[in-house]
């Protein structure tokens, strides 16, 4: 009897001992082979865990798509991703396909290589502002062992705002239109919004585009240090830039735009205007296509003058002889010597000719491009451009510098007396008239013109832009 006691006791140990090394052995058995979700994209994930929550929504209709790269630990051998539930007001798709009933199969298969999932899926947001949820379940699978996760995602749908245009936080003016390669361009960006707008590096993130007949495609950039700048509400960064300052983009003839977080203004790249010579080929070129070939002209010019135009291009004012008749008003068999001012666009159009007819017409100008007498202006240019800001800023409208000076016959439209309610002139018919075209200084990259009557110096019309 003394004897069978501690056998019994030493058995009962043994047991013990046994079934304690087999649990262990199992639970760490467990622990090295279970296979578990390891990373979230490129978050890691608890290894106790097996209950996964995530947030999003959006706004009431509208439609959100969900991409996750789920990673699986090397004990992982399928997967299999189950849509178990969702609140009935969200439409969930499967691609394009609706998922009408739960529980839905949404992916299985073996995981590759990588041990990784890629998880896909899209809701319709409800048309009722709340909250909503989706349960899926996701199961991994190995030898022996296998592992449930409950994925949960909580939507929270808003009502739908429209957020502003691009161009309600930046405006990205130009100092022209026009611009030759090497040549540099003032580029102004301004905030116009009420946040403080931040940008990559210290020239404003500026980059080029060019369109090359079918979209625009990136270009060029300007450089600048690698530190963050901002412009506070209102402020104001300008970057100057030559066109063709890295050798590899030499900005040839075509269309571009500049932009800075989306917000674009273009521009054009012309060629170089020729030599004298050229300019004088162009300008005998032109006067063939007049009427001055019936006074009977040689086909000669002699270039007095060329200049630059305060807009791009050149002004080029040549003397010519004419022998007889051809032309309204003008004297027979008369040789008459005509100066003529014509105005080249950067492209080398002729944008205005103007010919003085020597002393036999009273001071009377001939438009050599619209075929036509004109009176001389009285008014200066510079007396237009301070009619013209004085009579803007009296009604209420603001002007910044002047984008464009001419002289061209216009029709009064009386667009400003109307607007402003005021008294209109008793006028009409064509007049010659002083084009004026202000930016407007609350609204860089828009324009007030204004129509000036040369004559007189009464404000006859306009436009702006909206």
């Amino acid at each position: 009897m003394r004897l069978k006691l501690p056998i019994f006791f030493l058995t009962a140990i043994l047991g013990v001992s046994v079934l304690g090394g087999l649990v262990l052995g199992g639970s760490l058995l467990k622990e090295r082979w279970e296979p578990r979700i390891t990373y979230v994209d490129a978050l890691p994930v608890d290894p106790g865990k097996t209950e996964l929550r995530f947030g999003g929504g959006g706004c009431v209709n509208e439609r959100c798509e969900y991409y996750y790269l789920i990673y699986a630990s090397w004990s992982a051998r399928r997967f299999r991703v189950v849509i178990e539930r969702f609140s009935e007001e969200l439409q969930v798709l499967d691609g394009n396909k609706r998922v009408e009933a739960t529980p839905c199969l949404l992916q299985e298969g073996n995981l590759p290589e990588e041990r990784c999932i890629w998880l896909s899926f899209a809701v319709v947001m409800p048309n009722e502002t709340g909250t909503y949820e989706l349960g899926l379940s996701i199961r991994l699978s190995g030898w022996p062992f296998s592992r449930e996760y409950r994925w949960i995602y909580t939507f929270n749908v808003e009502p739908f705002v429209p957020k502003p245009p691009l161009e309600a936080y930046l405006a990205v003016t130009l100092d022209k239109e026009t611009y030759h390669q090497g040549e540099i361009m003032n580029i102004t960006i301004k905030n116009v919004s009420n946040e403080t707008q931040w940008f990559g590096n210290a020239a404003y993130d500026v980059c080029f585009e060019r369109f090359n007949g079918e979209y625009w495609e990136f270009y060029d950039s300007v450089p600048g240090a690698d530190v963050i700048t901002c412009l506070k509400p209102g402020e104001t960064g300008q970057v100057a830039w030559r066109l063709g300052g890295h050798t590899d983009r030499p900005f040839p003839p075509g269309q571009y735009r500049v932009g800075v977080h989306g917000v674009y203004a273009e521009f054009e790249v012309v060629k170089d205007l020729l030599c004298e010579a050229d300019l004088e080929a162009i300008v005998i070129e032109f006067l063939k296509t007049t009427d001055v070939p019936n006074g009977g002209w040689d086909g000669t010019v002699e270039i007095m003058e060329i200049y630059d135009d305060k807009l791009g291009g050149k002004v080029v004012v040549v003397n010519y002889t004419t022998v007889n008749g051809g032309h309204p008003g003008f004297f027979l068999e008369a040789i008459e010597h005509h100066t003529a001012v014509i105005t080249l666009s950067m492209r080398g159009e002729v944008v205005s000719a103007f010919c003085v007819w020597g002393s036999f017409h009273d001071g009377k100008i001939w438009d050599l491009l619209n075929q036509r007498w004109i009176q001389k202006a009285v008014v200066s240019e510079q007396q237009a451009i301070q009619i013209g800001k004085q009579f803007l800023d009296g009604i209420g409208y603001t002007t910044g510098k002047v984008l464009f000076t001419g002289l061209e016959e216009k029709a009064p439209n009386f667009y400003w007396h109307d607007l402003a309610e005021l008294e209109k002139p008793d006028i009409g018919g064509l007049r010659l008239c002083w084009i004026i075209r202000f930016e407007q200084a609350h609204r860089p990259g828009h324009f007030f013109e204004v129509w000036i009557d040369a004559h007189t110096g009464e404000v006859v019309g306009g436009t702006q832009c909206r």
